[in-house]
């Protein structure tokens, strides 16, 4: 994190060292660090679904549910993949929304089949421990539904 400090002291426009510092605060449990970070980037740079998909997951561990279900809207808006149907699903499944979370989660799995293992999702993408024990739980009552 020192680093990405540093390099913003140096270069105070390279909002994608914003987004990183983002992405490592929750592992410190800063988490409203994350969101300033994840803010300046999505406000002072052209929209990127990654920066929406970063403050979205904060939102989601801050528990403000709506707000991150806005942003992963935004994420599947800017590029039309399947980890912003993902992060929809999880964010309805926390929600408690299961009915929905399970109809997102076969979408995104559809759009995009490296979703279907949550082990390689939560390997790829380094999330939180909650998040990835959410996919999980939201996986595992997906392929339930099947039969």
């Amino acid at each position: 994190i020192i680093d990405y400090q540093l390099a913003l002291k140096l270069n105070p426009t390279a909002y994608h060292l914003h987004n990183e510092l983002a992405f490592f605060y929750p592992h410190l449990n800063e988490i409203e660090k994350a969101l300033h970070h994840v803010t300046i980037a999505i406000e002072r740079s052209s929209p990127l679904s990654a920066y929406f998909d970063t403050r979205a997951q904060v939102h989601w561990l801050m528990k403000n549910y709506d707000e991150a279900l806005q942003d992963f809207i935004m994420v599947y808006e800017l590029d039309r993949h399947g980890l912003g149907l993902a992060g929809q699903a999880i964010t309805h499944f926390a929600m408690n929304n299961q009915r929905k979370a399970i109809t997102l989660w076969k979408k995104a799995v559809q759009a995009d089949e490296t979703l279907a293992d949550p082990a390689v999702f939560a390997d790829e993408h380094h999330y939180t421990p909650a998040y990835v024990e959410t996919v999980y739980k939201l996986a595992t009552l997906a392929d339930q539904s099947k039969a």
